[in-house]
C-alpha cells in the first residue's frame, strides 16, 4: 500500500499515472483499437477481449486477478496473435503451474510455444 501511495503521488519519475489509470480504468474499449481481437486460442470475454488489445498494443502488460477469471485464456490469446505475427514473447509467471496451463492452451489450439 505504501508503495501504491508513493507511485499515485508522483515520487517516482519513472511512472505515468495517467497512462497507468488509462489502462486500468473500466472503460472497456480504448479509442483506436479495435473493438474485437480475433480469439486464436479460445472464446474471451469482453474484458478478456480488452486485456488482449492492451497486450497487442502495449510494450509490457501485467495482468494480474483471482483464480478462476481467464488470466491464462487471455494470455494463450496474447501469445499466439504475437506468435502469428512473428515477435517474441516472454511470458513470466511466479509458479510454473501458470506456464503450464498457458502452454497447454496453446497446444490445444496448434500454437505451442518454447
Amino acid at each position: 500500500a505504501e508503495r501504491m501511495t508513493e507511485l499515485a503521488q508522483g515520487k517516482d519519475q519513472g511512472f505515468d499515472m495517467a497512462r497507468a489509470t488509462a489502462i486500468c480504468s473500466p472503460q472497456p474499449f480504448l479509442p483506436g483499437l479495435v473493438a474485437s481481437p480475433p480469439s486464436v486460442a479460445g472464446e474471451l470475454n469482453r474484458w478478456q477481449a480488452h486485456a488482449v488489445r492492451l497486450g497487442l498494443k502495449e510494450p509490457l502488460l501485467w495482468l494480474w486477478g483471482p483464480p478462476g477469471t481467464g488470466k491464462s485464456q487471455t494470455i494463450a490469446n496474447i501469445i499466439a496473435q504475437c506468435l502469428a505475427m512473428q515477435k517474441t514473447v516472454l511470458f513470466v509467471a511466479e509458479k510454473s503451474a501458470a506456464l503450464d496451463v498457458v502452454q497447454r492452451r496453446l497446444a490445444s489450439h496448434g500454437r505451442a510455444g518454447d
